[in-house]
């Protein structure tokens, strides 16, 4: 039996064969009116996009909030059979165990301790650091898998460190050397797209809380000036990595700025039967936006 996770990449790209690909991990009630003023998802795929001739195969994921990263990894990794690997958990229980070795750490106190000893150690966060624990982890895993590592981490004291967030090509051209990596993707949203999402938010906000106290009202605020810097901190966070995959072309970019589950996964699907040679056989393909004039019309209108 062929591993199902040989056909992620070629999902991505729309040309896995259909007698072998797994059930689709799309979730949920189908959503009414949904072929209406759909809203497009952008999906650029480099040209050296695909699996390592070595094993294991290791593909590296970039995202940053509100992309829906987590539900996402583990919808792709239970339909394809991959193994999620979360990098800052990683980093954290190499952290935690250096710092078990050192002292006796007060658990209800770790937080603190672990932004005390990076204080001291700024090294520990160092990319060749944090991928010699990738590595290190690797070497106890199953050769014959696919990995998917979600690579940023979330924790602000990483992210605002000088000796992680920098251009880091030989770090990662050092890690290739062990672990060649198939390729990145980024679960992207564009800066003027989650600009335009928080202002909506923002103005829903504030017509919700009309009746309510003005102390409220300034909270909401605060918690979403604090929600658009955590963006941009993420976001800028992000370019010297992806600059590393898209300049070998080994980088697909995925929009998952409208949030709506299905048409991601749709969009990652769609070029399937595009890619099937229907040809030979008596199918025509319609498509319900064409011939339906009323969306407001019964389901039973349509069939």
């Amino acid at each position: 039996m062929k591993c199902r996770y040989r056909y992620f990449p070629y999902r991505i790209m729309g040309c896995a064969p259909s007698s072998e690909t797994p059930i689709t991990p799309r979730k949920g009630n189908i959503r009414r009116g949904s072929i209406f003023k759909r809203e497009k998802v952008s999906l650029k795929i480099d040209k050296n996009v695909g699996l390592t001739k070595t094993v294991p195969h290791v593909i590296f994921v970039f995202g940053g909030p509100g992309s829906g990263r987590g539900k996402l990894l583990s919808d792709a990794a239970e339909a394809f059979g991959l193994v999620l690997l979360n990098m800052e958990r990683i980093l954290l229980d190499s952290l935690y165990k250096i710092m078990e070795d050192e002292e006796d750490i007060d658990p209800w106190k770790r937080s603190n301790s672990l932004q005390k000893l990076v204080r001291s150690k700024p090294e520990l966060l160092r990319v060749d650091f944090v991928l010699k624990q990738l590595t290190n982890k690797l070497k106890t895993m199953d050769t014959n898998r696919c990995y998917l590592v979600d690579f940023m981490p979330n924790l602000k004291f990483i992210l605002l460190s000088n000796v992680f967030i920098k251009e880091c090509s030989n770090e990662l051209r050092n890690f290739e050397t062990m672990y060649p990596v198939s390729f990145a993707i980024h679960l992207s949203i564009p800066p003027d797209k989650y600009e335009k999402k928080k202002r909506a938010q923002c103005a829903q906000i504030q017509t919700e809380q009309k009746k309510q106290n003005e102390a409220t009202t300034q909270s909401d605020e605060v918690d979403t000036s604090r929600t658009s810097k955590r963006f941009t901190l993420h976001h800028n966070s992000l370019k010297h990595f992806l600059d590393y995959f898209s300049k070998h072309d080994k980088l697909v970019t995925l929009d998952v700025s409208s949030g709506d589950e299905d048409l991601i996964w749709e969009r990652i699907y769609e070029n399937e039967l595009d890619k099937m040679n229907i040809g030979r056989f008596q199918i025509q393909v319609v498509s319900l936006s064409d011939i339906v004039n009323d969306e407001k019309d019964e389901p039973v209108s349509f069939i």
